[in-house]
C-alpha cells in the first residue's frame, strides 16, 4: 500500500537540512536584494549574487563587459556590502555565465499528468490549510490525462 504524501511543513519541520537549504536561499535572495539596491541601474539586469563564503562575494554576470566594470568598482562595492550588511565583505569574485532567460509559453499549457499524479496532486491538498496552495494544486490536479 501507498503512503499518503506528508505536507510540505513537516517534512521542513523534520529535516534540519532542508530547513538549512531554505534559510540560505532567503539569505541569499535578501544579499541579492541589497546588491541591486548598490549597483548602479545598468547593473542590475546584468548581475547576480551567487554565493557568500566568510569575506568573499560572488557575483555573476551575463556579460564579461559587465564583469570587468564591476571589478574597477570593487572597493566600493565591498565596503557598501559590508556597510549595509554588517558583514566582513573583503573581496569580489566574478564569474560570467550567461543567464536564461525563460519565456511563457502562450495559448495551451503543455502540462498533462498521469493519473497517479493527479491522485498525490489531490491528496496532498486536502492535507493543507492554506486555502491559495490547496486551490491550485486542485487546479493542477484537474490537468489529468485521459489515458
Amino acid at each position: 500500500m501507498s503512503k499518503s504524501p506528508e505536507p510540505l511543513s513537516r517534512i521542513f519541520g523534520n529535516n534540519n537540512r532542508l530547513a538549512a537549504l531554505s534559510q540560505r536561499s532567503r539569505q541569499l535572495s535578501q544579499l541579492n536584494h541589497i546588491l541591486h539596491n548598490i549597483l548602479p541601474s545598468r547593473f542590475s539586469e546584468h548581475c547576480q549574487l551567487a554565493n557568500l563564503n566568510e569575506t568573499t562575494v560572488v557575483i555573476l554576470c551575463d556579460q564579461s563587459s559587465y564583469a570587468s566594470m564591476l571589478r574597477f568598482q570593487s572597493a566600493q562595492i565591498c565596503k557598501a556590502l559590508s556597510e549595509q550588511t554588517g558583514l566582513n565583505v573583503q573581496q569580489l569574485e566574478l564569474k560570467v555565465r550567461p543567464f536564461v532567460k525563460t519565456s511563457r509559453i502562450t495559448g495551451r499549457n503543455q502540462l498533462e499528468l498521469s493519473k497517479n499524479s493527479a491522485k498525490s496532486i489531490e491528496q496532498t491538498a486536502s492535507g493543507i490549510e492554506d486555502g491559495a496552495l490547496k486551490t491550485a494544486l486542485n487546479q493542477l490536479a484537474k490537468r489529468c490525462r485521459q489515458d
